[in-house]
């Protein structure tokens, strides 16, 4: 059998149901930031892990710290993982080393098996 149901004030509810889905949309928007936040972290725990095994993330370009920082933190994913990068520019061995590092990761766009 079909009822039919006479609302009393549409209008109310109407706003209560646009009331609710502003709320539920300010909701998802808090935790997709939440997640974008926590998923920096995870990628820099993942990265402090595998330093744990004897993998470590080696930078092995020119730029210092600072110019590897900052192009780091353009991307909101990398703001914590600097710290976990290895700067082959700075390792305390002679520079014909950096230099056969380099060429033989074909600045970085070869990888060795």
């Amino acid at each position: 059998m079909n009822a039919i149901v006479k609302i009393e004030d549409p209008e109310g509810l109407i706003n209560t149901l646009q009331a609710q889905i502003k709320l539920l949309e300010r909701q998802i928007e808090k935790e997709r930031q939440y997640r974008a936040d926590d998923r920096a972290m995870e990628i820099a725990e993942a990265l402090k892990r595998l330093r744990m095994h004897g993998v470590i993330p080696l930078h092995i370009g020119d730029q210092d710290r600072a110019m590897l920082s900052n192009e780091l933190m353009s991307n909101p994913l990398f703001t914590n993982v600097a710290d976990q990068v290895w700067l082959l520019s700075a390792a305390p061995v002679a520079q014909e080393v950096k230099d056969a590092l380099m060429n033989a990761a074909n600045h970085g766009m070869n990888r060795w098996n």
